[in-house]
């Protein structure tokens, strides 16, 4: 398989996706750099996209996130909500407690993992 990823801060759909697979397609037939058979994947990130830098996370502000941790902070582990700033080194979270909005601020370097969120 050879795997390409493509975006563009707009978002990328799949008939983006169609027109760069045909003409990378072209491309690699007519260059030729793999000599055994392959299959040839185009696509974006995705709608829950990982957040691994910290330009990610600044692309993200005002967006939806999931967020882990490696340790628990303030005894929980993972945070869901709104990221509503970041600036380098802390990731502020608004999380909805039923009625009302908690900000929490976590450092950056406990963050395990964090992705884009789907709200439904």
């Amino acid at each position: 398989f050879l795997r390409v990823y493509i975006d563009s801060p707009r978002g990328v759909d799949i008939e983006e996706c169609g027109i760069i697979s045909e003409k990378l397609s072209e491309q690699l037939d007519k260059h030729d750099p793999i000599t055994q058979p392959y299959f040839l994947e185009v696509s974006s990130p995705g709608a829950e996209r990982p957040l691994k830098k910290r330009t990610d996370f600044e692309k993200a502000v005002g967006k939806q996130v999931y967020v882990t941790t490696y340790e628990p902070f303030n005894g929980e582990k993972s945070f869901e909500g709104v990221l509503s700033d970041f600036d380098g080194e802390m990731v502020v979270i608004d999380q909805r407690v039923k009625t009302r909005i908690k900000k929490v601020e976590l450092p950056y370097e406990k963050v395990a993992s964090a992705r884009l969120a789907v709200v439904f």
